[in-house]
């Protein structure tokens, strides 16, 4: 479990720690003088990127450790009870890679053999990766054989860590009868993102030597990769040791082999590299005589350090105010600073911080390979930037890893990302030490803001080598924008739609109603935060279509965007521009890290509603063009023969325009809304099957019952099934046949005044069963879609245009056929009246 304990107080404790306490000029962290860390037996180590770790022994058994507390740089603490494994009783190495990540080693038993097993995991008590087999060949092992020892293991800069072996081997010559040794360096690395252990690179390799005082392994953060410092002792001249530089690139190939100290007396020494170049020698006198590279339970004295530069002579520093001492143990961190725990006795001991000189520029990217950045550190910039850069010390290359952008939110102090680039991304380009990253005007977007630029490992590489390069951390690089000082270009509302993915469209049907509406509320949500502006300027309007040019089918959603309430508020454009340039570079930005928004097209963005007028001027003009000609020809036919019903050729001309939309809106707009389509093809059809069985059921009777009409077909029979095909849409289609149009004989069929009746009622039916259904349909549509388009459009004009038409016919026969009728009941009252007044004379 780890327990964090409140900032407030580690930092106030960190600062009383480092400031107030301090003994020979040395800062002093923990102290037994303190009742730090009472009736505790622990260890102490760093991570590189600045955390100081305390492994704490178990109760029982010195052996085995039992907990990890971490001080952080920001004051606060880490405890992680390693009780969370089953392996904590056997844990007997920790190596601290970062503040977040350890590495242990525990003894184990597989198969009865024992074994020693490696584990990786997180501050958070999480195992990242577990049974890392040390023992036997496998993949993801390595091999330790009986004479092979882990020396080293280290973090790298591009995540992997490395481990370094080394193994002594004997070759036995009868003719002296002696046996030489020869000492190999091996080293492999972990991958960090595939954990897969490399194969085994070969270091260095020494006869006569098979005494390895010491050894320290790390990233030199340089071109050179990374280097190992090693203390040898000769075989025969047990007097001599030699120190070792050794240069190696992440593939395993040495590059460097350099003599950094030798010593001829019994002093014993330890070297690490720092970070900023150069490096540390800590230096003691064995009152035992025995030359040791690991101060353990003795008698020590005359503890010194010195320090080798670059470029110039060794020096020394005052580590020689620290009186004997019985256990000792040291290491450094990033920014330099050099870690010292110093046992005295049984119950006295101290941890110190001492700040080391840095031998290469830090221009305040705490990275020495960096030398600049546009903008600067802390600059206060206008908004809306549309590059940033980073000049290195070396020549790059394009790399895996990313640079993120993110928005400081004033209130909470938490940071929001805005967008990230890989270094190998088309946004951005390498000139020599620079890298230039184009950024949208969405990113930095907002006035009196604060942002934060990070920059991964590996972000690039130096070009030399191909080695991974140290990035920006958090808090470092930060920019701030400028107050607003001039009111916004004000623009009104607007609609917009955007459109979901082929997976955002399966999710959203797979949901339940309550769910899909959290949905649509979380996807809203997610893009106020995104872009951002207030809650109140972003609403759905709660329409939804599938997208009819695409299949398989997608949602398309509408969004409405309220206008500003005052002139220095992100005006509706902007806001646009913003919300489709975060889609379009979905890839990139916070919008593919959100839960819904993920699940926006970024192929489509963010369309602005089209005028619709601009859409239909052109068709409706068609359609005027078509309807004078109609009238042209109807005045024309009524001119010729003013008895004929001239206008019927309008009845008959919408009839099948009508039916035509229908088709139309079906085939291209019937599954925009999923709920009207199944109705939509259920009532044409129907109303189809109807008219067409009418149709031919009142011809057919007019052939068997009507002479006169059976006469006409004999002159027209290729005509008739025209006119019966044409009826599917609408029985009345036949009333053409009647209608006397332009006095032609065609239109002069002698229907049945039966079959006249038989028309108008199937008439009535099919306005009832098709036409007001339909009528409500459109209304249906046009209120639940999101793109009304010109087909749904003039299928409700045609649509209203034929109701009403058939509405008014109707109404008028209806009256007209009442009005005969009485015509002629009172005509009939009238002869009965006349005929009894002659009967009475």
């Amino acid at each position: 479990m780890i327990l964090q304990h409140n900032l407030a107080k580690n930092l106030l404790l960190s600062i009383i720690l480092l400031c107030c306490f301090t003994a020979n000029g040395h800062n002093i962290i923990y102290s037994s003088r303190k009742n730090d860390f009472q009736n505790m037996n622990f260890d102490v180590n760093s991570s590189y990127d600045g955390g100081l770790v305390i492994k704490i022994f178990d109760d029982y058994n010195n052996n085995s450790y039992k907990a990890i507390q971490t001080l952080l740089p920001n004051g606060s603490t880490i405890y992680i009870d390693l009780k969370f494994t089953d392996k904590s009783i056997n844990v007997s190495r920790i190596f601290p890679l970062t503040m977040r990540l350890y590495f242990l080693f525990y003894d184990d038993i597989v198969d009865g053999n024992k074994q020693v097993s490696g584990m990786l995991i997180d501050w958070n008590n999480h195992v990242i990766k577990e049974q890392y087999d040390i023992n036997f060949e496998a993949k993801d092992s390595f091999t330790l054989s009986i004479n092979s020892t882990l020396q080293s293991v280290f973090s790298m800069v591009d995540g992997s860590f490395g481990f370094v072996t080394s193994e002594v081997s004997f070759d036995v010559y009868n003719l002296l009868n002696t046996s030489i040794p020869t000492i190999y360096l091996h080293y492999n690395f972990l991958s960090f993102s595939t954990f897969n252990i490399s194969e085994k690179f070969l270091l260095y390799s020494a006869k006569y030597v098979n005494n390895l005082i010491y050894i320290s392994c790390s990233s030199s953060y340089s071109e050179d990769g990374n280097v190992c410092i090693m203390t040898l002792g000769e075989n025969f001249t047990k007097s001599i040791v030699t120190t070792y530089q050794i240069d190696f690139l992440s593939s395993g190939s040495v590059i460097k082999l350099n003599i950094r100290y030798m010593n001829i007396n019994l002093e014993s020494y330890y070297i690490l590299p720092l970070f900023y170049g150069g490096s540390i020698i800590t230096s003691w006198t064995n009152d035992e005589n025995k030359i040791a590279g690991y101060i353990g339970e003795g008698n020590f004295s005359n503890l010194s350090g010195h320090i080798i530069p670059l470029n110039s002579n060794e020096y020394e520093w005052g580590l020689n105010q620290i009186p004997n001492f019985s256990r000792a143990m040291f290491d450094t961190m990033k920014n330099n600073t050099y870690i010292l725990y110093v046992v005295y006795d049984l119950n006295s001991w101290d941890i110190f911080s001492i700040n080391v000189e840095k031998f290469r520029n830090d221009f305040g990217y705490e990275n020495p390979n960096i030398i600049s950045t546009y903008p600067n550190i802390n600059d206060t910039i206008s908004p809306r930037i549309s590059s940033i850069s980073i000049t290195f010390s070396n020549q790059i290359s394009s790399s895996l890893n990313k640079l993120s952008i993110y928005q400081i939110n004033t209130t909470t102090k938490q940071s929001m990302l805005r967008q990230f680039y890989y270094g190998n991304s088309e946004n951005c380009t390498i000139l020599n030490n620079t890298i230039l990253c184009n950024i949208s005007s969405s990113i930095i977007n907002r006035w009196d803001s604060s942002y934060v630029i990070v920059v991964d490992n590996n972000f690039v590489k130096f070009a030399s080598t191909g080695e991974p390069i140290y990035g920006i951390a958090e808090n470092i690089w930060t920019l701030n924008t400028i107050s607003q000082t001039k009111p916004e270009e004000y623009s009104g509302s607007a609609t917009v739609i955007v459109r979901l993915t082929q997976d955002g469209t399966d999710a959203y049907n797979s949901l339940t109603q309550l769910g899909k509406s959290k949905f649509l509320n979380s996807l809203l949500n997610e893009l106020i935060e995104s872009i951002p502006t207030t809650p109140e300027r972003l609403h759905l309007t709660n329409r939804m279509q599938y997208d009819p040019s695409k299949s398989p089918s997608q949602y398309l959603l509408q969004i409405e965007i309220s206008a500003p309430t005052n002139h220095y508020q992100t005006s509706v454009s902007q806001i646009i521009n913003d919300m489709n340039s975060l889609i379009i570079n979905k890839d990139t930005s916070v919008i593919s890290i959100n839960n819904h928004t993920k699940y926006l097209d970024s192929s489509y963005g963010v369309a602005l509603n089209v005028n619709f007028w601009d859409e239909i001027k052109f068709k409706l003009l068609e359609l005027s063009i078509g309807c004078a000609v109609l009238i042209i020809i109807a005045l024309m036919a009524h001119y010729i023969y003013p008895k004929g019903q001239s206008f019927m050729i309008f009845t008959m001309a919408f009839i099948l325009f009508d039916s035509v939309m229908d088709i139309l809106f079906i085939v291209e707009n019937g599954n925009d809304v999923p709920s009207l389509y199944l109705p939509s093809i259920i009532i044409f059809g129907f109303a189809v099957l109807f008219n067409f069985a009418a149709a031919i059921i009142l011809i057919s009777y007019e052939l068997y019952s009507n002479n006169l009409f059976s006469k006409w077909v004999d002159k027209y029979a290729n005509i008739i099934p025209i006119f019966v095909i044409l009826s599917g849409s609408n029985v009345m289609i036949l009333n053409c046949l009647t209608s006397n149009f332009g006095g032609f004989e065609l239109f002069n069929a002698p229907f049945l005044n039966s079959t006249r009746n038989w028309i108008f009622w199937g008439s009535i039916f099919k306005t009832i069963t098709e036409n007001i259904p339909q009528f409500i349909i459109q209304i249906l549509y046009f209120q639940n879609t999101v793109k009304y388009g010109v087909i749904p459009f003039l299928t409700l004009v045609t649509g209203s245009i034929v109701l009403l038409n058939d509405m008014i016919l109707k109404f008028f026969k209806f009256f007209n056929n009442r009005y005969r009728l009485f015509e002629l009941n009172l005509v009939n009252i009238n002869n009965e009246r006349r005929n009894s007044i002659e009967k009475s004379y």
